[in-house]
């Protein structure tokens, strides 16, 4: 299982479960590539993680969940 999906690493101030302030561009060329990895390499399953990505949650985030990883990793 990868985890946690995406950016988990850029949360404001450190703070677990906070908000990332990061943009689309650093999220693919810094956050999503060991992700995007991960899935070629044969990866089953994905959890997302707690924090918010452009102020929503990542598990809800809809550019994250199906953008990314359905139709583009699918």
């Amino acid at each position: 299982c990868v985890k946690p999906f995406a950016a988990y690493g850029a949360v404001e101030a450190g703070k677990e479960y906070n908000t990332v302030d990061i943009s689309r561009v650093q999220l693919w060329n810094k956050y999503l590539p060991p992700y995007q990895a991960a899935v070629n390499a044969g990866a089953a399953t994905v959890m997302n993680s707690f924090n918010l990505f452009e102020g929503i949650p990542a598990s809800a985030n809809s550019y994250l969940v199906n953008d990314i990883l359905k139709k583009q990793w699918g």
